[in-house]
């Protein structure tokens, strides 16, 4: 698969996942917290990669949560 992901990028995926629920103006939050250009974020969001380990992380995470809400 293409390039491994920084720390940066998985910090940004983390950071994603955790604010799903207040997506306005996500890509500008990001850049501000990271301090990248919102146009460094949105390359960084449009790897491949990046969008593979989101997904994964992503469904993980959503799994958890309907765990918890059972429990």
């Amino acid at each position: 698969m293409g390039k491994e992901l920084t720390d940066t990028d998985r910090a940004i995926i983390q950071q994603i996942i955790l604010d799903r629920w207040n997506p306005l103006r996500l890509n500008k939050k990001i850049a501000s917290h990271f301090g990248l250009t919102i146009n460094q974020v949105r390359h960084i969001r449009s790897k491949p990669a990046f969008q593979t380990e989101y997904e994964r992380k992503s469904v993980r995470t959503s799994r958890f949560s309907m765990v918890t809400r059972c429990l």
